[in-house]
């Protein structure tokens, strides 16, 4: 008998051992718990609930719906009515609805193609075997959780190709412990925020980690937890997961890992701070900023926007782009390790990297890096090294200031290549001696770099393009084996050079200009291995306190328009070579020259001379002795005038304020064959158009004056310049001047002249008008005298040349200008 009962109890149980239920309601009303309403009474965990068609179906209207599987099929809906369904094995939600503002719990869950009304909250429990899923048409229209506390067993929203979820309401994922899988394949929606939250140790989330499946994020992600956790967002052979919002935490502590592939962002408000352990950001573009804290970040061919601040004890960033939109980006080493950045990224905005942590740091292996805008490399240890151009043969483009201020510890720019491009004008700013092994200067017309600490060039500098502005305490210096070339009259270093212990036999030219004049000096060494340094002045060896009248038996006259000091330390001694070009118009005898040398009393000759004449209007000179004592050098003639007369000799050229005019004041020493003078003014100092023409003298010994004056003057700062131009068509050009002139809100400003050697003056009609001058690190630096004739003046002899800021404060306004103090 017991035998015969366990066969029929297996026949009427099913193969699987559980009574089939089916939901035949409505009886009287639609309640779940009228036993009327089921086909073999109310469901217990025993049954194997089935609600299936779309007839008036349940209401569950007890606290707890028990089955061991339910089934909601073929068009049915439940309603929940604020109450839980617990489904021990498995629940299976198929083409049907469910009414939400309830709980679902269950082994196991399989939801094709249904919609839900409501909030729901979905719980797995237990160890039943088998992944649930969500796939199909499938949409959420309220506030849904998932919780998943299945310890073998994942949650996978979205398995098929043709997977379509949707969230409508705000959605969230708990991974208490087991892992949850989102868009494996096919696509999931996100219409409001969406939170994925860890519970428990060694938890994974994958979204869209398999480059199957997509997602969109059409509000807020946010990543929340107190253990860690993993987790990967999109794959790099899948597609673009779309962001509208932004990545937030509502609590995230410690540990855990970001592996975030193909994020395309949106939104621009910064992403939340996050302090993790690994990161790694591939292939993404982020339009709000991120701050992250982690052991290790990597980045790699992705776009960064807004204020983002990194900090790590390893990091590697590669093809990145950050800040394309505006902001500044920062980097911060801690703790020791070596740090590997393979560059070729792009920083649009201010950059800095702080190298905090002991180990050695590397940010251009294989690449270099693009710095559009201010780079700051800060090293404040002592052990390891900071190398922001670590490739050999890589070359890293700088188009704004360089600094390293902040620095306690030298920054080593090398063995790569550093490259300044772009426009304007820049500086290298910084406390102590740095190292660059390749400089190339090869800004946009009219661009510069300024030099704010002595920079030591160990392999080449390449001039192609703009200005090295450097000082008697701020130059660059060129090691033994180190050579310079290219430079021309748009490329050159304005201020000293030095060379430090050439080699016997070596020949070193150094790129010294001045006035928008390449004028080079040579030494070739002949014995020891001396140090010099360079300066090359295109004007009036008067100026420096070397009278040009002042002369040897064997000089008839030396040149009043240009001269070289040249300095030299560890004795040695070195032929000195003198080079002309178009800048000393009147070499017209090269027999006849001579490497003119002011001996502390008077312009002499100290050895005889070759000469080298290209037949092209350039060549040079050599002294066939060595020489031991180093001064100034000039171009000499042992033959009266009209040899040589070495040029024009213009004595001064000056622009200044007058009225609504620009009085414009120059007088020559000599004139050779001069046939007219054209004065011509420029608004940004590279496009000039004539103004006035006054015809020459033709050849002239004797000094003479001339004047004009601009009556239409350009509003602001407009720069002039004097083109000599000879009977037969050929011209010279002099330095620029410049004039500034406001006249707004009433106020008439003028200042003059600019660049400035020794006194600058402004103008103004507020005569209560506030005037100072202050230097890149914002310190006033030279006081403003206001005189009886309601000027103000600025004696700036005493300052270092280079870039400064003149602002005056008026009553309605604050301008600021670009001074350049030069000698």
């Amino acid at each position: 008998m017991g035998k015969w009962f366990t066969l029929a109890a297996i026949l009427w149980w099913g193969v699987a051992g559980a009574q089939i239920n089916n939901w035949i309601g409505p009886n009287g009303d639609n309640n779940w718990s009228n036993a009327a309403n089921w086909s073999a009474g109310l469901p217990t965990a025993a049954h194997d609930v089935r609600i299936n068609g779309a007839s008036d179906n349940p209401v569950l209207d007890i606290p707890v719906g028990n089955a061991l599987l339910i089934s909601v099929i073929n068009g049915a809906s439940l309603d929940l009515n604020g109450n839980a369904i617990d489904a021990v094995e498995r629940m299976t939600i198929t083409s049907s609805s469910i009414i939400g503002n309830g709980n679902l719990n269950f082994g196991r869950c399989l939801i094709t193609s249904s919609s839900f009304t409501g909030d729901v909250n979905f719980k797995k429990m237990g160890g039943v075997a088998g992944n649930s899923t969500i796939s199909g048409t499938t949409t959420f229209n309220g506030t849904t959780v998932f919780d998943n506390q299945s310890p073998s067993t994942n949650l996978v929203v979205a398995n098929t190709d043709l997977s379509d979820v949707v969230f409508v309401g705000p959605a969230t994922f708990i991974r208490t412990a087991s892992n949850i899988v989102v868009a494996s394949r096919g696509l999931v929606t996100f219409q409001d925020d969406a939170t994925l939250q860890v519970a428990s140790t060694g938890a994974t989330f994958n979204i869209a980690a398999t480059g199957l499946g997509a997602v969109a994020f059409e509000a807020n992600l946010y990543i929340n937890s107190s253990v860690g956790g993993t987790f990967n967002i999109g794959d790099t052979g899948g597609p673009d997961i779309f962001m509208d919002g932004t990545i937030k935490t509502a609590g995230f502590m410690g540990g855990g890992t970001f592996n975030f592939d193909k994020i395309n962002q949106s939104s621009t408000n910064a992403n939340d701070p996050f302090s993790i352990n690994t990161c790694a950001l591939t292939d993404c573009d982020f339009g709000g900023g991120w701050t992250l804290t982690a052991n290790t970040i990597n980045l790699s061919g992705s776009g960064f926007n807004g204020v983002n601040t990194f900090q790590s004890r390893f990091s590697s960033v590669s093809n990145c782009a950050f800040n394309p939109s505006g902001g500044s980006t920062s980097f911060t080493k801690v703790l020791g390790s070596t740090v590997n950045w393979n560059g070729g990224n792009t920083f649009y905005g201010p950059f800095t990297y702080t190298r905090s942590g002991n180990g050695i740091v590397n940010l251009s292996n294989v690449a270099g890096n693009i710095f559009f805008a201010n780079a700051n490399f800060i090293n404040t240890t002592a052990v390891g090294s900071l190398n922001p151009l670590s490739g050999v043969g890589q070359t890293s483009s700088f188009s704004d200031t360089i600094s390293t201020l902040g620095s306690t510890f030298p920054v080593t720019f090398s063995p790569g290549t550093m490259e300044i491009d772009g426009t304007g004008d820049r500086h290298f700013n910084g406390t102590g001696a740095h190292t660059v092994s390749n400089l190339i200067i090869n800004t946009d017309p009219g661009g510069s770099l300024t030099l704010n600490v002595p920079l030591n060039i160990t392999i080449q500098a390449t001039f192609t393009s703009g200005i090295l502005y450097s000082s008697s305490t701020f130059l660059p210096i060129f090691a033994a084996g180190a050579t310079a070339t290219g430079a021309s009259d748009i490329s050159y270093v304005d201020g000293p050079v030095r060379k430090v212990n050439i080699p016997t036999f070596d020949v070193f030219e150094f790129p010294t200009g001045d006035a928008g004049f390449y004028g080079p000096i040579g030494v070739e060494i002949a014995s020891g291995t001396p140090t010099f340094t360079a300066q090359f002045f295109y004007a009036s060896p008067e100026g420096g306190g070397y009278p040009p009248d002042s002369l040897d038996i064997m000089v008839d006259h030396v040149s009043q328009s240009e001269y070289w000091n040249l300095d030299a330390s560890n004795l040695g001694s070195a032929h000195v070579l003198l080079y002309w070009g178009p800048r000393s118009q009147g070499v017209t005898d090269p027999g006849a020259l001579l490497v003119s040398h002011w001996d502390g009393a008077m312009w002499s000759s100290p050895s005889t001379v070759t000469f080298l004449d290209n037949m092209d209007g350039t060549g040079y000179l050599r002294t066939d002795n060595a020489l031991t004592s180093f001064s100034p050098f000039t171009l000499g003639s042992s033959l009266p005038l009209p040899a040589n007369p070495l040029p024009i000799n213009l004595l001064s050229f000056t622009a200044r304020p007058d009225g609504q005019n620009v009085q414009l004041n120059w007088a020559t020493a000599s004139e050779q064959n001069n046939a007219l003078f054209t004065v011509e003014r420029s608004a940004d100092g590279r496009i000039f158009t004539p103004v006035a023409t006054l015809p020459g003298a033709g050849t002239s010994f004797e000094t003479l004056y001339y004047e004009t004056q601009d009556r239409l003057p350009l509003e602001g700062t407009s720069y002039y310049r004097l083109v000599q131009t000879d009977f037969d068509g050929k011209s010279a050009y002099s330095p620029m001047v410049s004039v500034t002139r406001h006249s707004t809100n009433g106020d008439d400003i003028r200042i003059f002249p600019n660049p400035v050697s020794n006194l600058l003056t402004i103008e103004t009609n507020d005569q209560s008008a506030d005037v100072s001058l202050i230097n890149f690190n914002g310190a006033i630096v030279a006081p403003a005298i206001h005189d009886e004739t309601g000027r103000w003046t600025l004696d700036v002899s005493a300052l270092t040349p280079g870039w400064y800021a003149l602002v005056i404060r008026t009553a309605d306004t604050v301008y600021t200008e670009k001074v350049l103090i030069k000698r």
